[in-house]
Protein backbone atom coordinates (compact mmCIF):
# COMPACT_ATOMS: atom_id res chain seq x y z
CA UNK A 1 0.00 0.00 0.00
CA UNK A 2 2.85 2.38 0.78
CA UNK A 3 4.29 2.08 -2.71
CA UNK A 4 0.85 2.78 -4.23
CA UNK A 5 0.49 5.83 -2.01
CA UNK A 6 3.82 7.05 -3.33
CA UNK A 7 2.66 6.45 -6.91
CA UNK A 8 -0.56 8.37 -6.23
CA UNK A 9 1.36 11.33 -4.76
CA UNK A 10 3.85 11.42 -7.61
CA UNK A 11 1.12 11.13 -10.24
CA UNK A 12 -0.79 13.99 -8.61
CA UNK A 13 2.36 16.10 -8.53
CA UNK A 14 3.02 15.32 -12.20
CA UNK A 15 -0.54 16.25 -13.22
CA UNK A 16 -1.53 12.70 -14.20
CA UNK A 17 -4.99 12.23 -12.65
CA UNK A 18 -5.70 8.90 -14.33
CA UNK A 19 -2.66 7.27 -12.77
CA UNK A 20 -3.38 8.88 -9.42
CA UNK A 21 -6.96 7.59 -9.43
CA UNK A 22 -5.89 4.09 -10.50
CA UNK A 23 -3.38 3.91 -7.66
CA UNK A 24 -5.97 5.13 -5.16
CA UNK A 25 -8.51 2.63 -6.49
CA UNK A 26 -5.99 -0.17 -5.95
CA UNK A 27 -5.33 1.11 -2.41
CA UNK A 28 -9.04 1.01 -1.64
CA UNK A 29 -9.39 -2.49 -3.04
CA UNK A 30 -6.42 -3.73 -1.01
CA UNK A 31 -7.71 -2.12 2.19
CA UNK A 32 -11.11 -3.72 1.59
CA UNK A 33 -9.47 -7.13 1.15
CA UNK A 34 -7.47 -6.54 4.36
CA UNK A 35 -10.69 -6.01 6.31
CA UNK A 36 -10.36 -2.24 6.66
CA UNK A 37 -13.87 -1.65 5.33
CA UNK A 38 -14.53 1.87 6.65
CA UNK A 39 -11.20 3.25 5.44
CA UNK A 40 -11.56 1.45 2.11
CA UNK A 41 -15.09 2.67 1.46
CA UNK A 42 -14.14 6.28 2.18
CA UNK A 43 -11.24 6.05 -0.27
CA UNK A 44 -13.37 4.30 -2.87
CA UNK A 45 -16.16 6.87 -2.49
CA UNK A 46 -13.63 9.68 -2.92
CA UNK A 47 -12.11 8.00 -5.98
CA UNK A 48 -15.56 7.44 -7.47
CA UNK A 49 -16.54 11.09 -7.01
CA UNK A 50 -13.25 12.49 -8.34
CA UNK A 51 -13.13 10.08 -11.28
CA UNK A 52 -16.65 11.08 -12.28
CA UNK A 53 -15.80 14.75 -12.05
CA UNK A 54 -12.66 14.32 -14.14
CA UNK A 55 -14.28 12.11 -16.78
CA UNK A 56 -12.65 8.78 -15.87
CA UNK A 57 -15.85 6.75 -16.16
CA UNK A 58 -14.28 3.27 -16.00
CA UNK A 59 -12.42 4.12 -12.78
CA UNK A 60 -15.63 5.66 -11.43
CA UNK A 61 -17.53 2.42 -12.15
CA UNK A 62 -14.82 0.20 -10.69
CA UNK A 63 -14.71 2.26 -7.49
CA UNK A 64 -18.51 2.10 -7.16
CA UNK A 65 -18.49 -1.67 -7.66
CA UNK A 66 -15.69 -2.18 -5.14
CA UNK A 67 -17.39 0.04 -2.55
CA UNK A 68 -20.52 -2.13 -2.69
CA UNK A 69 -18.64 -5.29 -1.68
Amino acid sequence: VESLQKVAREAKRAGMPGFELQARLAIGEIELADGKASIARKELDDVQREAGTKGFKLIEQRAATAARR
